[in-house]
């Protein structure tokens, strides 16, 4: 089988790059040739082995390939993170070394039966599953944020793309980490779901409608007035009518270009219009309202109705959310 080598995408300029894209862009996670239970592919299997977008609504589509590659990006949230003077912090490579030690997480006998390091890199970041039920290997590598960063301290600049969280870290004895991490990889590596999403205690939830409802507990976040995209039980069940889905094969960009002038405000019976005057006044671009119930708001405060109003008419978007 022809090696297959991608061209080079356009580099953009530094100053536009966030911290993650300045990193991902001086990595190099190489495209590898085939393993050698797969050279005698012919050139027809090995165009149906490559992942595509599902166009279908009726019914699940799941990656076709024996193989599949996940990138796993490490910022430092409490998985990766390890005690210093009894208090957690992100560890440098320390998630990593862990995982490699775990069999439910890495396959060190088939990477050596293969020479899966031969042929994927950095070998040293570079892991594999076991073999699914679906028969499918995901390999994946996992690329580390530089510095690692407690999410508490992250700003518009360091958002990564995909969105998840681990309550205790995976090194602990008792430990939500592991299989969230599992079902994580198992969803992106077998599924077709162009979302950012997050897993969590044997859901996949959109990321922009999940919420945290319980700092105790593994069962710690909730989607409001939206099912979770799927349920990990005996079986991963796919809510297909629920996931947008890919139209295009089209090139995956990230906006990097984000704002900070964006604020939340909550509104809450008795505010006055005062605060809400000084959280509407610039720099300001963009607010998002949490209102009661459905999205109601008062309507028989003409105070509060006059600073909205003016807010809008010097440019000011608004968008209101229960």
């Amino acid at each position: 089988m022809a090696e297959w080598k991608p061209t080079a995408p356009p580099v953009p300029s530094s100053a536009s790059m966030t911290s993650l894209g300045r990193a991902l862009s001086r990595s190099r996670l190489n495209q590898p040739e085939a393993l050698p239970s797969q050279k005698s592919l012919s050139r027809s299997a090995a165009g149906q082995s490559r992942r595509r977008f599902s166009s279908s609504s009726e019914s699940p589509e799941m990656s076709p390939s024996v193989e599949a590659r996940v990138l796993v990006i490490n910022t430092g949230g409490t998985i990766g993170m390890t005690y210093h003077n009894n208090v957690l912090s992100p560890e440098p490579n320390a998630l990593v070394e862990t995982l490699r030690k775990l069999p439910i997480l890495h396959d060190e006998q088939y990477a050596q039966q293969t020479r899966l390091y031969e042929y994927y890199k950095p070998p040293e970041n570079t892991l594999v599953l076991p073999l699914s039920k679906q028969n499918k290997r995901i390999v994946y590598t996992v690329l580390e944020y530089s510095p690692l960063l407690d999410s508490c301290n992250m700003t518009t600049d360091d958002w990564a793309t995909i969105g998840k969280d681990i309550e205790v870290p995976i090194y602990e004895m008792r430990n939500d980490g592991r299989d969230n991490l599992l079902g994580a990889l198992l969803i992106a590596g077998q599924f077709v779901i162009p979302e950012v999403c997050l897993y969590f205690h044997h859901k996949l939830y959109r990321g922009n409608r999940v919420t945290k409802v319980d700092a105790g507990s593994f069962n710690a976040f909730n989607s409001p007035n939206l099912p979770p995209l799927a349920n990990a039980e005996v079986d991963i069940k796919i809510n297909w009518d629920t996931v947008w889905r890919a139209n295009t094969t089209a090139k995956f960009t990230i906006n990097t270009q984000m704002n900070r002038n964006v604020g939340l405000l909550r509104l809450f019976p008795g505010i006055t219009a005062d605060t809400v005057r000084a959280f509407l006044q610039p720099p300001m671009d963009g607010i998002v309202l949490e209102t009661y119930g459905s999205g109601n708001a008062p309507d028989n405060r003409a105070d509060l109705l006059d600073e909205i109003r003016k807010a809008t008419q010097r440019g000011l978007i608004m968008i209101n959310c229960t």
